[in-house]
């Protein structure tokens, strides 16, 4: 998802009035061409990137680490497959160069399924366009991660005592799922 922008109202840290998070420094700008939802990580929060599991051979997730992230602002899904085209169509990014098995782009019936198979400097150039980021590493994980960071959970779609939960994970075999259609981890 993008992250970088939102504005909110006193944060809890003494300070008053709305507060922009925006990363776009030319306020004088058009609006952004497409609005996605967000939501906001109010405050500083303390997780654990990575993981101590020996589990993920490769993974170069260890040894697990304390991370702190700010305040930041996160799509609440995926970009879909409409939005990406609707950024194509503008004449402003360019269609995923891999169309293969698994790739959701142009293919009838995934309009609402979340863009893949993008290189980075698409995804970047999607998030210039609509006046967002792509949000850090650490973003990334605290976001991904929604629950798994207070509950220990090795993965979001566990519920508590590590029990496989399975309306919060997509095992749609050889495609990915409308985005939105899982319960949120969050």
């Amino acid at each position: 998802g993008a992250a970088g922008s939102c504005t909110t109202g006193n944060d809890g840290d003494g300070s008053a009035g709305p507060r922009d998070m925006t990363a776009v420094s030319d306020l004088t700008s058009p609006p952004p061409p497409l609005l996605l939802k967000e939501y906001v990580v109010r405050g500083k929060q303390t997780f654990t990137l990575g993981s101590n599991l020996t589990d993920l051979p490769g993974s170069n997730d260890s040894p697990a680490y304390q991370r702190t992230v700010g305040d930041i602002c996160v799509a609440e899904n995926e970009v879909t497959v409409a939005n990406y085209t609707m950024c194509v169509q503008a004449g402003v990014c360019t269609p995923p160069a891999d169309s293969g098995a698994g790739c959701n782009y142009g293919v009838t019936g995934r309009e609402n399924h979340p863009i893949n198979c993008v290189e980075f400097p698409q995804a970047k150039t999607f998030c210039d366009w609509i006046q967002r980021r792509l949000p850090t590493e650490s973003e990334w994980e605290y976001a991904a991660n929604g629950a798994t960071t207070s509950t220990g959970a090795k993965f979001p779609w566990l519920g508590m005592g590590g029990n496989f939960d399975p309306p919060k994970a997509c095992f749609n075999a050889g495609s990915t799922c409308p985005v939105g259609s899982k319960v949120r981890t969050y």
